[in-house]
């Protein structure tokens, strides 16, 4: 190999994408539109959705009981200790 530098290539690679990206059609998200039928990709986009919804509400609801039980353990030990906001004002 030559002796260029990480920015040097990796430059040149971006530039060299983006060059055949603009000469030639991209066939990131337009190739399945043209392989497959429209009600096929209709119907394996749904189970995607279910499944990336599915995990987002799990791990909201996970770090919402992480969080409440943090919060819980606070409260206990600022009553145990009496310096709590209510007996403070």
């Amino acid at each position: 190999m030559v002796g260029l530098d990480l920015k040097t290539t990796s430059g040149g690679s971006i530039a060299n994408v983006m060059c055949i990206m603009c000469t030639t059609s991209p066939s990131f998200g337009a190739s399945p539109k043209f392989v497959f039928q429209e009600w096929l990709i209709t119907i394996l986009f749904a189970p995607f959705l279910i499944w990336s919804t599915s995990r987002t509400y799990n791990g909201g609801l996970q770090f919402w009981k992480v969080e409440s039980e943090k919060k819980t353990k606070v409260q206990f030990k600022e009553l145990e200790n009496g310096t709590s906001e209510e007996s403070l004002g």
